[in-house]
C-alpha cells in the first residue's frame, strides 16, 4: 500500500492541476451530454476521485480532521438510508459534501502547487458553455424541479378555500414575479453553477487587478460581473454585495457605507418605476426581486422552502436529530407542502435535515478550519474576504457546497498563496502561470 501511495506521489497523478482538469472535462461531459439526454456522468466518475483523494491525504498531518467531518456525514447517510430507505438523490448529495471537504483539504496541502493558468482555462471553459446562451440555446434540466403551477394552482385555491392549506394565502398578483424568471445558462445545467463560477472567478480577477494594476483584468472582471447578472440568479449578487458591505464594516469604512446605504434606500423607494423600467431586460427581476421582498414577502421563495423546513423539523425526534432522514425526503416534503419538487436552498437548514446535528456540526467546523487556515489573508485583503463571506452567505441563503466548490475552492486557496507569498513588487514568488 504504501509503495502504491509513494508511485502515486512521484507521479504527475498527484498534482492538483490534473486533478482539476480531469474534473472540469468531466464536468464539461456532463454538461455537454445532459443537454440533449439526462444521464448522470459528473457523480459516478466523481465518486472514483474520492478514494484517491482520501488515499494521497492519507499521510497528510491534516487528514485526522479531514476524515472525522467525512465519517460524520457518511455514518449519517447510512444511518438514514437504511431507515427512511435509499435512493440515487442521497448518493449524489453525500458526494458532493465530500467532495466539498475532500477538495478542500487536497488543495490546502498541495497549495504550492496550484497554477494560475488551470483558472484561465476554467475561464475560458465557463464562458465557451455559457456563449450558447446568446443563441438562445440553454440546457432546460433545471426546470424539472420547477413548481408544477399549471397542476396546482387550482389545487393551492381549493385548500385556501377549505382553510386546510398550511402554506399559502390567497394567490396575489405579485406572485407572478416570483413564478416567471429569465434565465441564461447556455450549456450549464443549472443557471446557478454559471453563476457561482462567474461571480467567483470575478472576484478573482478583481483580486489580480489589486495585485498588478494590469487593465486587462480590470476589463475581464466588468465582463464577468455582467454576466453574472446576466445568468439571472439573484443569490450570488445578494452574497457578493453582503460580503462587501461587511468587510467595509470591519474596516469602519463609514462613507462609503453611508452612500451604499443610502443608494440603496433609493432603490428601495424607486423599485416600481426601476422594475418597469427594466422589465424587458435582464435586469428586470433583480428589482422585481426588491418588490417581492418588501411588497409580497410571504411570496418569496426562500420564505415558503424555509417555512416547510420550519413545518417539517418541528416533528422531528431524537433519531431524527442525530440520523436526519436523507435528502430525497427534503425533496418529497417541500412537493407535500409547497408543491416545488426542490431542496431547501439552505446549507445548514438542509444538513440538519439529511445529516442530522452531527452533519451540522462537522460543516459547521469544515468552515471552522477553512477560516482559521487563512485567518490573516482573509482578514485583510478585500477580495479574499469576499470569496470567503459569500461562500458562508450562498450556504446560508441558496447553498454552496452542491455548487461545485471542488472547483472554486481551488481559486480560493490560489489566491491565498499569492496573498501570503507576494513581493514588494506585487507579484507571487512562487506561484505559476
Amino acid at each position: 500500500m504504501k509503495n502504491i501511495r509513494n508511485i502515486i506521489l512521484a507521479s504527475k497523478l498527484n498534482n492538483p492541476n490534473i486533478v482539476f482538469y480531469a474534473l472540469l472535462l468531466t464536468f464539461l461531459i456532463d454538461s455537454s451530454v445532459n443537454f440533449f439526454i439526462k444521464i448522470p456522468v459528473f457523480v459516478p466518475v466523481s465518486i472514483l476521485f474520492l478514494p484517491f483523494l482520501w488515499f494521497i491525504s492519507s499521510e497528510k498531518k491534516r487528514f485526522l480532521p479531514f476524515a472525522i467531518i467525512s465519517a460524520m456525514f457518511i455514518l449519517t447517510a447510512i444511518a438514514n438510508n437504511l431507515i427512511y430507505g435509499f435512493h440515487q438523490k442521497n448518493v449524489s448529495d453525500l458526494l458532493f459534501i465530500l467532495l466539498f471537504i475532500a477538495s478542500y483539504f487536497y488543495y490546502q496541502n498541495n497549495i504550492k502547487l496550484l497554477k494560475k493558468s488551470t483558472i484561465y482555462v476554467f475561464l475560458t471553459v465557463s464562458f465557451v458553455m455559457f456563449v450558447f446562451t446568446f443563441f438562445n440555446l440553454n440546457s432546460d434540466n433545471w426546470q424539472e424541479n420547477q413548481p408544477l403551477y399549471e397542476k396546482t394552482i387550482q389545487v393551492e385555491e381549493q385548500e385556501y378555500q377549505s382553510g386546510t392549506s398550511e402554506f399559502f394565502d390567497e394567490r396575489k398578483p405579485l406572485d407572478f414575479l416570483e413564478i416567471f424568471r429569465n434565465y441564461h445558462n447556455g450549456l450549464f445545467r443549472l443557471p446557478h453553477i454559471a453563476a457561482y463560477f462567474f461571480g467567483f472567478i470575478f472576484l478573482f480577477f478583481a483580486f489580480q487587478f489589486q495585485k498588478t494594476k494590469q487593465r486587462a483584468f480590470l476589463y475581464l472582471s466588468g465582463v464577468l460581473l455582467i454576466l453574472l447578472f446576466y445568468t439571472g440568479v439573484r443569490s450570488v449578487i445578494v452574497g457578493l454585495g453582503l460580503s462587501v458591505f461587511l468587510f467595509l464594516l470591519t474596516k469602519l469604512r463609514w462613507g462609503i457605507m453611508a452612500s451604499v446605504f443610502l443608494l440603496f434606500v433609493g432603490v428601495i423607494f424607486m423599485r416600481n418605476f426601476l422594475y418597469e423600467t427594466f422589465q424587458n431586460t435582464f435586469l428586470g427581476q433583480y428589482f422585481g426581486m426588491i418588490i417581492t421582498l418588501f411588497d409580497n414577502f410571504s411570496g418569496f421563495s426562500r420564505f415558503l422552502l424555509w417555512k416547510s423546513w420550519y413545518y417539517e423539523i418541528k416533528n422531528f425526534d431524537g433519531i431524527d436529530f442525530l440520523t436526519g432522514k436523507g435528502f430525497i425526503s427534503s425533496m418529497q416534503a417541500n412537493t407535500r407542502n409547497i408543491y416545488f419538487k426542490e431542496w431547501f436552498h439552505s446549507d445548514p437548514l438542509s444538513i440538519v435535515y439529511v445529516y442530522g446535528i452531527p452533519g451540522l456540526t462537522a460543516f459547521f467546523y469544515l468552515f471552522y478550519r477553512i477560516y482559521s487556515d487563512n485567518a490573516k489573508a482573509i482578514r485583510e485583503n478585500l477580495f479574499i474576504f469576499s470569496f470567503f463571506f459569500t461562500m458562508i452567505f450562498l450556504s446560508l441563503i441558496n447553498g454552496f457546497y452542491y455548487f461545485f466548490p471542488v472547483f472554486l475552492l481551488f481559486i480560493f486557496l490560489a489566491m491565498i498563496f499569492i496573498e501570503t507569498n507576494t513581493n514588494d513588487i506585487g507579484t507571487s514568488e512562487t506561484i505559476s502561470n
